[in-house]
């Protein structure tokens, strides 16, 4: 057996974070050492990166970081592919970054982005995408072996040490279903490992479009080049009112949900502000701080940039769960 494969194996098996695995670190730059031998030869931005670097052979955990990728690397095709929808030339670049074959995806009439993105994922490549809100759209190949390989992973780390994964419990996710990104996979993967059957609660079905993220990214640039119509603004923003007005309504009727089953050991996922937004709709249903089961599994990051929080928006969100299970 490799030495990557005997590590992949010993993480999924029952029980992976509670044993020593001898010589962890030589096991570890062994499957690192084979995998850079392969990856080198079926990725030419590989092979470059460790010809510039002068980097032969994996000796130390020093060597791996010259060969590390650049976020630009992910989204370094020429903007106008997207803008004239030349999906095509698109799958072309996506494949300098991919391991596997790209070219059984069908394209055949693709109408945008997320047209493209699911074309890819019906032929079994999980493109993830992010949201393009600074203009251009980072995308990453995933095949169903890697999304597989994370979920076993996550039924094993989620809780550790003081709780395990056994689909036993409501869940709350207060974001969307369905999206490309990695926030939703994480989001899929709770719900998967944690929630019984019928009981993983998210905030909306409403897929995340990436095409809509870049309509405002360009309609942003467009304002700030002075090129945007008054039409095309009041289009945008009376659709966005209209989103976030929906938004509001599902994160306040969940909230209510969360609240009503607050004695039972559940599952909740939120950013800080939406955190504050379920502490506001408990305080309205006359909940006190600490009434949560002690057993409840609460996660709370994120989602604070541009958001005006109470300076102690995080000891607010401590007190009102209590005792609860925080993982880190």
């Amino acid at each position: 057996m490799s030495p990557r494969q005997e590590l992949l194996d010993a993480f999924i098996a029952p029980g992976a974070l509670d044993r020593r695995i001898d010589d962890l670190e030589a096991k570890q730059l062994a499957a690192a050492r084979e995998l850079f031998q392969e990856r080198r030869e079926q990725l030419a931005i590989v092979r470059r990166r460790a010809d510039e670097a002068g980097i032969t052979e994996i000796n130390s955990f020093h060597d791996l970081v010259p060969l590390l990728l650049a976020h630009t690397s992910y989204k370094s095709y020429p903007a106008s592919f997207m803008e004239q929808g030349r999906w095509d030339r698109m799958l072309q670049w996506l494949q300098t970054l991919a391991v596997e074959d790209l070219s059984d995806t069908d394209i055949d009439g693709v109408t945008d982005v997320d047209d493209w993105i699911r074309r890819l994922r019906a032929a079994g490549h999980m493109v993830q995408a992010t949201s393009g809100s600074t203009g251009k759209v980072s995308f990453l190949n995933h095949s169903r072996a890697d999304v597989e390989l994370k979920r076993r992973h996550y039924r094993n780390i989620s809780g550790w040490p003081y709780l395990r994964a056994d689909n036993s419990r409501r869940v709350f996710i207060v974001g969307p279903s369905d999206g490309p990104n990695s926030a939703v996979e994480a989001y899929q993967n709770t719900a998967a490992v944690w929630a019984r059957p019928g009981e993983a609660h998210f905030l909306t079905d409403e897929p995340i479009l990436i095409s809509d993220t870049s309509r405002m990214a360009a309609l942003r640039n467009r304002i700030a080049e002075g090129l945007a119509t008054p039409g095309e603004i009041e289009a945008a923003e009376r659709a966005a009112a209209e989103k976030a007005a929906r938004m509001q309504a599902s994160l306040e009727a969940l909230a209510e949900k969360i609240v009503s089953h607050r004695h039972e050991p559940i599952v909740v996922t939120a950013l800080w502000a939406q955190q504050m937004v379920i502490i506001d709709q408990a305080r309205k249903m006359g909940v006190p701080d600490g009434d949560f089961h002690p057993e409840s599994m609460i996660s709370a990051g994120g989602g604070v940039k541009g958001v005006a929080l109470p300076a102690d928006y995080r000891e607010r969100v401590d007190r009102f769960y209590g005792k609860v299970i925080r993982p880190g």
